[in-house]
């Protein structure tokens, strides 16, 4: 929700900290363009830092669940879906 609330997503993951128990354990992955609703496009196809967060959980102690949250209501047909 980083992209419709206008914030950094890097940031908030700094300052949620990474694994432990106190930190960032679960995440939804997907991209915006910074729209007033929430988009869930393919990571790399909107303007939020989705390949420098994934860095940033791989360089970590990072040990929790990433969910990949796109949507695909924009799909004419099961094979585009899938293309997804």
């Amino acid at each position: 929700h980083t992209a419709t609330a206008g914030t950094d997503a890097v940031d908030m993951a700094r300052r949620m900290g990474i694994g432990g128990p106190d930190g960032l354990v679960h995440l939804h992955l997907c991209d915006g363009s910074g729209a007033s609703v929430d988009e869930h496009l393919v990571p790399g196809r909107g303007t939020q830092p989705t390949a420098e967060v994934c860095e940033m959980l791989a360089a970590s102690d990072f040990a929790g669940h990433v969910i990949l949250e796109v949507t695909t209501s924009g799909a004419r047909n099961a094979a585009e879906r899938e293309a997804l």
